[in-house]
């Protein structure tokens, strides 16, 4: 799987390679990618699963991201009204 990039060009043309993969961008793949059947949904949720607890001054933002995704992937996310 080609990892999700932080940076594109207006033209929607991906920046050629040596560009660093986007963490909070692999997070909502993995939890699309229970609309994909199991064998194109795999890469999506093993990337998640290989990322590392966030760090550094963007903790929070991407942190958040990070567990959300967990949870969704997890089959434990429930919304209560």
């Amino acid at each position: 799987m080609r990892s999700a990039l932080s940076s594109f060009l207006l033209a929607a043309l991906i920046l050629p390679a040596g560009c660093q993969p986007s963490e909070p961008a692999t997070n909502p793949n993995a939890t699309l990618g229970f609309a994909l059947p199991v064998s194109a949904a795999r890469p999506f949720v093993q990337a998640l699963w290989d990322l590392p607890v966030p760090t550094g001054q963007y903790r929070y933002y991407n942190g958040m991201l990070y567990m959300l995704s967990l949870v969704h992937a997890s089959g434990k996310f429930q919304l209560w009204f």
